[in-house]
């Protein structure tokens, strides 16, 4: 409803984002194969690598318009818009039939992505990009949490409670510190629409 009423596409990439996001989470906690299609085991097992590309591609998409990463910093943009690509070769690679390494593709860019992310973060802070800093608080919880899982599916670190909830942990704090953002964003374009008149 808020893309419609105010046009920006950032609010449709982060509803994209949050729905692949949470579909991942309910596919690793099994819930989607018990609820959503219990009756076609092919799909309950290939969602995973779906959901990761897709989240991961609306994710870049989002941070490069919501940073504004194409007018202030190119590099960056350049940087997000190769991680997007990625992010998308990982469904030609599972249809193919090889769900291994579109996993661990996947999981691979479930690390580097959000350690890229966080640095393009700092760097637009640094710069004096004030989106930044909700951007950085919004996605520091969920971006450990998520390098911890991966970490774990890797067996580089033993599962432990932060290991197991840290993604879910974080990405509740996510969602809460965006959608603020999202709302403080919201008030500068009516701020700046208002000193137009």
């Amino acid at each position: 409803i808020l893309f419609l009423s105010l046009r920006d596409r950032s609010y449709l990439y982060y509803v994209g984002y949050l729905t692949a996001f949470g579909m991942a989470q309910m596919t690793l906690s099994g819930l989607t194969f018990q609820h959503l299609w219990p009756q076609h085991p092919d799909w309950g097992n290939n969602v995973l690598p779906v959901c990761v590309s897709i989240a991961g591609v609306l994710l870049s998409l989002f941070s490069r318009d919501f940073l504004s990463l194409k007018t202030h910093w190119r590099r960056a943009d350049a940087v997000m818009q190769a991680v997007q690509w990625l992010y998308l070769a990982i469904l030609p690679v599972l249809w193919l039939g090889h769900y291994a390494p579109a996993m661990r593709l996947g999981m691979t860019l479930t690390v580097v992505g959000p350690l890229l992310l966080l640095g393009i973060t700092a760097g637009m802070l640094r710069r004096g990009h004030r989106q930044a800093f909700y951007f950085l608080a919004a996605f520091g919880g969920l971006m450990l949490g998520l390098t911890s899982l991966a970490l774990a599916m890797f067996g580089m670190v033993k599962p432990n409670l932060w290991t197991i909830y840290g993604m879910q942990i974080g990405s509740v704090l996510e969602f809460l510190l965006l959608s603020l953002a999202l709302a403080h964003r919201f008030k500068l374009a009516q701020e700046a629409h208002v000193q137009l008149q």
